[in-house]
């Protein structure tokens, strides 16, 4: 290009330039001669834009939150009406299930899974909790908290008949078992027919306790005026279970009582679909590390174990000690049953859904069966001490419903083999021991 060329262009390049500058200082003398409400409005629709887009990306996530819970709540009411068991030996053997319910249809079952295991528990001032009143065809749970049986005596209790009542936990109470198939309830039919004097047993079960809420609900019956004539303990695998001594709900208390507010939404948004869900996933998730878990609980144990089975049953032992001593200011008679369990000569073929071993939660039973077995010359079990835990060994036949609880034929057993213990031992109330045969 020519020096002339150049000069033309760089001369309208230049021209541009100061036309450009020209009209940006225009523009800006402009802005500075804007009136200031006009500025305003610029920024109050910056903002509106702004809440705009935020409300509207709230709103869609609300919505789809809405739409998520109802969706899980229809499902849930779905499951719970054709898959009711929350107990899971009960949806993953249904077929095994009907060897221990002879008689029973699957429908049946699941009604009886579902009453056994879809109830729920209240507050109790003095045992931190016990099970709710319930009517069902199957469970029955009375306002004064114990299991109605066969031929249930009434409440409170006639004063003629010979009054007994048994404490214990999920075993005892009947977990998976109709209520005339409960341990107490086969108990009275058992003493019925032998006795003079018409009894009546009353099942004060409650599903995890061990011998310390056991003690305090016994204390508070006799505070309440119930006093029986006989008291039975049924005891062993929940000591193991709750080896440090507190109740099964003691956390959740804890932080309840801890937290700096009681917030009514924490509540309500707890007792959402979405919640149920996000609880679920969390145990489904937390049942993948349970081993570890199970296996670092028993680390922090670890050389310490030995010494812990032994509190444990020095623990038991002092309870045993405390409810003699308060039952002897109210003449009450006792008596203790070392219950069997499934961790402890059993054969496999004697548990529904077999056996995990170590990874249990009552993984710390059969070491302490082992040790209390060896401690059955201690003086202080006495003679109302009835040690039942080898009642299972030889027998080859399905015993449990689950990894825990009885099934009716060998709640049966237990409930023989305890009256005629009470019978022929002599532990009856003095009032009560004539037999039929006298």
């Amino acid at each position: 290009m020519s020096e002339a060329g150049q000069d033309a262009t760089g001369g309208r390049d230049r021209s541009e330039f100061a036309g450009m500058m020209e009209e940006t200082g225009m523009t800006e003398a402009l802005e500075q001669h804007r009136p200031a409400g006009s500025r305003r409005r610029r920024a109050v629709n910056a903002v509106g834009r702004l809440y705009r887009s935020g409300a509207l990306m709230l709103c869609s996530t609300a919505i789809l939150l809405i739409a998520l819970n109802a969706a899980l709540s229809l499902l849930f009411r779905a499951k719970d009406a054709w898959f009711p068991e929350t107990n899971p030996a009960a949806s993953a053997y249904h077929e095994r299930l009907k060897a221990v319910y002879p008689g029973l249809s699957l429908a049946e079952i699941r009604e009886l899974m579902r009453e056994t295991w879809g109830r729920r528990v209240v507050y109790d001032p003095f045992t931190q909790f016990r099970e709710a009143p319930f009517a069902g065809k199957y469970v029955n749970v009375h306002e004064a908290g114990f299991r109605a049986g066969l031929n249930q005596g009434p409440w409170p209790p006639d004063k003629e008949d010979l009054r007994i009542f048994m404490f214990g936990g999920s075993t005892l109470f009947g977990y998976g078992i109709r209520d005339e198939e409960t341990i107490p309830s086969q108990l009275q039919e058992y003493l019925r027919p032998r006795l003079t004097r018409s009894v009546r047993v009353y099942n004060f079960g409650q599903g995890s306790y061990f011998s310390a809420q056991e003690r305090a609900l016994f204390e508070e019956l006799l505070l309440s005026g119930h006093v029986p004539e006989l008291a039975v303990f049924v005891d062993g695998l929940n000591e193991f279970y709750h080896f440090t001594g507190e109740p099964a709900w003691t956390q959740a208390m804890r932080e309840f009582v801890d937290q700096e507010s009681n917030d009514w939404s924490q509540r309500w948004i707890s007792k959402t679909a979405l919640a149920r869900f996000a609880r679920g996933l969390r145990a489904r998730l937390g049942a993948g590390n349970q081993g570890m878990e199970d296996a670092a609980g028993t680390a922090a144990v670890g050389e310490d174990k030995h010494a812990m089975l032994e509190a444990v049953l020095e623990r038991y032992l002092r309870n045993k000690r405390l409810v003699e001593a308060v039952a002897g200011a109210y003449g009450v008679s006792c008596a203790f049953v070392w219950q069997p369990t499934a961790t402890y000569h059993c054969d496999a073929d004697c548990v529904l859904s077999g056996r995990e071993g170590e990874a249990l939660p009552h993984r710390y039973a059969a070491p302490g069966y082992a040790r209390m077995a060896a401690r059955l010359d201690d003086k202080r079990l006495g003679n109302d001490f009835l040690w039942l835990a080898d009642l299972q060994e030889g027998l080859h036949e399905p015993l449990y419903v689950d990894r825990v609880h009885y099934a009716a034929g060998f709640s049966k057993t237990v409930a023989d083999a305890i009256g005629a213990w009470l019978i022929e031992g002599g532990h009856l109330p003095r009032a009560a021991a004539a037999t039929r045969s006298e």
